[in-house]
């Protein structure tokens, strides 16, 4: 049992190249998907359920909603758990209507870590520049 807290949660970038310095396109009037994590047990493979997350920095030009999502984990996540089903958390964006340009937004997610048996929570905040084309 110590050994699944030890690795309760994996999380993984859904989407690629969501580093901070780079800037993601989306199309104008439309809802995108910008990010995502993966939401499960790397021992196990085990879906360990939502994520507890906060919008740290709310875009001007638009908004940003989470939502948690069953997917099957694809083999560029995971060989091992390739297949099975497990929950992501993925972030959208939608610009406000006819606007075009830069913005930007932050999304802080918050993970149970468990170490020796005593959980804490730990929080890793996300933030994207992004360009509406």
């Amino acid at each position: 049992m110590r050994g699944f807290f030890a690795s309760l949660l994996a999380l993984f970038v859904l989407f690629p190249s969501i580093a901070a310095a780079e800037t993601i396109n989306v199309r104008a009037n439309r809802i995108s998907s910008i990010a995502g994590f993966w939401v499960y047990a790397k021992q196990n493979c085990h879906h360990t359920g939502k994520l507890k997350h906060r919008i740290a920095s709310a875009p001007k030009h638009g908004k940003v909603t989470v939502s948690f999502e069953r997917r099957r984990i694809p083999e560029s996540v995971d060989n091992k758990c390739a297949g099975r089903m497990s929950g992501v958390m993925v972030v959208h964006y939608t610009p406000n209507r006819g606007y075009r340009g830069k913005d930007s937004a932050a999304v802080t997610f918050e993970f149970p870590q468990y170490l020796g048996g005593q959980g804490y929570t730990k929080a890793r905040t996300m933030r994207y520049t992004l360009n509406v084309k």
